[in-house]
């Protein structure tokens, strides 16, 4: 937590009305991977990073944010068009901005390559994460 961050108790008041101290502890443990930079990821993202979880990594092709991206997410502006970050890039600075104590990432991976292992092995890009959000999968 940083120094100008309220206590959890106060920044996170009302999801402790929701689901408690154990739901809010548990939140706050999450490491998070989402899959895509689609609408649905991004929201789902945004509400988990305000809510307070630990760290997320936003898994994409690399490919730079667009027009059309900077009309569908709330992260990223069309400043972020044609610029040097990829689209997974901005959105992670995005998130971080929101919530000063979770730490963000980019990975860049194919998708289609995200899901194969060999034997019964984790992934790489899954290694060490608890919950998986995905969009924009066929």
């Amino acid at each position: 937590m940083t120094s100008e961050s309220p206590p959890p108790t106060s920044r996170y008041d009302r999801q402790l009305r929701l689901w408690g101290d154990v739901g809010q502890r548990k939140l706050a443990r999450a490491r998070i991977a989402a899959i895509g930079v689609t609408p649905s990821t991004m929201e789902c993202m945004k509400c988990l990073v305000l809510g307070g979880c630990e760290s997320f990594v936003i898994i994409d092709d690399g490919a730079r944010v667009d027009a059309r991206l900077a009309g569908e997410l709330f992260e990223v502006s069309v400043d972020d068009v044609d610029g040097a970050l990829s689209a997974a890039e901005v959105c992670v600075r995005a998130l971080c901005a929101l919530n000063p104590d979770a730490r963000g990432r980019a990975l860049r991976a194919a998708r289609d390559t995200l899901f194969v292992a060999r034997d019964d092995e984790t992934p790489e890009a899954f290694a060490g994460v608890d919950v998986v959000v995905a969009g924009g999968l066929s």
